[in-house]
Order: structure tokens, then sequence, then C-alpha cells
């Protein structure tokens, strides 16, 4: 398959504290991807959870 070209991205939506992990927190990510004419071919989201920064 020569000649595909595929770019992403991510994009972080919402943030929001951890109620059983006070040093975590929730991100959740929207990723999209682009072929060669910048047309978007997928999209998800999905959530994770973070470490904090230590204070």
């Amino acid at each position: 398959m020569a000649g595909l070209y595929f770019e992403d991205f991510s994009v972080g939506q919402e943030f929001r504290e951890s109620r059983s992990r006070p040093r975590a927190g929730i991100v959740e990510f929207e990723h999209h991807a682009l072929n060669q004419n910048d047309e978007v071919v997928g999209k998800c989201r999905r959530m994770a959870m973070m470490h904090k920064r230590p204070v």
C-alpha cells in the first residue's frame, strides 16, 4: 500500500480528580486520524488515569 499517509493528533477534553486515588486524576482524550487530504478518517475518545505533578 504505497502512498498512504496518516497523521494523528490528540486533544485533552476533560480533566477531573480521582475520588479513590488522591495523587491521580482522570483525563478524557479525543484522538483524530487524518489522511493525506486532511480528511478525518478515524476518531475515538478514551479515558486514562494520570499521575499528578508533585506539589
